[in-house]
């Protein structure tokens, strides 16, 4: 088959960055796509704390994602500013608060944030990110010696975006990393005593990661582009046994629906222009609290509020908009929310 293309506590509100509005929606009114987008925007800028940070399952890289998610909202022009003034001193100070085989993951989110906000990943915080992922591939094609596979997708469609077509090999090793099962895992490629989840057999098990709807959305955006060869395993078929009672997916085929996964799997579908199937959206849209805006990460009785890592995520499913997100022009406020729980 031809592929064709995650709440911050104690924080303060930026006040020249949203406005002091609810927004109207009159009682029984249709509450639009627009009305949806505004409100998660709304929820994701109020989150944002005084040094631009807006953190949600990381720090740096959950502000990267927050900037995407504004840009495709066209909201929060000043959130979008501050926050990438946040990212450009972690990258100066080559400070990005994650592990050493995660530093790979977190730049490639830098770079697809720089893009989308109109900003040069070539010359962002006195680095060139771009040059950074590039000299990090590896004999075999690996973005990093060490980097998860989650993190080598991410590589492919930050260069992606800043214009640079990934290397043949670095198709191919993320190809040869499919299960098979037809998703990816999300920390390495198939291993000997892999099951067809990438689920170590050996007892006590060294490997604690299976296939999951994240890694393989990211994979099969990443490859989305390329002509020529493709995964052996429809990894939509992946997808379709992850897919639970509410219509929505989880994280693997052991989660039930979350809001992150879920927009994750919708991009994949829209990335490929395969059709969403029936219920999908409907799941998405229920886990968001009306007029807040944010979304709960999932409908587990003990997952309660908003966060703001699903939220940043849900805006792209929504608008149906794969990865990379390309510049646009905002100058919309983000709304303040209101009613929070």
């Amino acid at each position: 088959m031809q592929l064709a293309r995650r709440a911050a506590a104690a924080v303060l509100t930026l006040a020249m960055a949203v406005t002091a509005v609810g927004i109207p929606t009159p009682a029984g009114a249709t509450v639009t796509l627009t009305d949806r987008v505004s409100w998660a925007a709304g929820y994701i800028s109020a989150t944002q704390r005084v040094n631009g940070s807006i953190p949600a399952f990381s720090t740096v890289g959950s502000t990267a994602d927050a900037v995407v998610s504004l840009v495709a909202a066209r909201r929060g022009p000043q959130n979008i500013k501050f926050a990438m003034r946040y990212l450009g001193k972690r990258v100066a100070a080559d400070d990005y608060q994650v592990g050493p085989s995660e530093v790979i993951g977190v730049q490639a989110k830098i770079v697809l944030a720089a893009v989308a906000s109109g900003r040069d990943p070539h010359d962002f915080g006195g680095h060139d990110l771009v040059q950074t992922l590039l000299g990090s591939e590896q004999s075999d094609g690996r973005y990093g010696a060490t980097s998860a596979v989650f993190n080598d997708a991410t590589a492919m469609l930050a260069l992606e975006a800043a214009g640079v077509t990934p290397s043949s090999k670095a198709r191919a090793w993320l190809i040869a990393g499919q299960c098979g099962d037809g998703g990816w895992a999300y920390d390495q490629p198939p291993q000997p005593n892999d099951d067809s989840h990438c689920t170590d057999t050996i007892d006590p098990p060294s490997d604690y990661f299976p296939t999951d709807t994240n890694t393989t959305s990211l994979a099969v955006q990443a490859l989305s582009n390329f002509n020529g060869a493709q995964p052996a395993v429809d990894p939509f078929t992946f997808f379709d046994a992850a897919r639970d009672g509410s219509a929505g997916w989880g994280y693997s085929l052991y989660y039930s629906t979350d809001a992150n996964s879920t927009s994750m799997v919708i991009q994949a579908y829209a990335a490929t222009s395969t059709p969403l199937p029936a219920g999908a959206m409907t799941a998405l849209k229920a886990l968001q609290y009306k007029f807040c805006g944010g979304f709960k990460y999932s409908n587990d009785p003990w997952v309660t509020g908003p966060d703001v890592g699903s939220t940043s995520a849900a805006i792209l499913g929504l608008l149906r908009k794969p990865l990379p997100v390309m510049p646009a022009t905002v100058t919309q406020p983000a709304t303040a929310p209101i009613g929070c729980p």
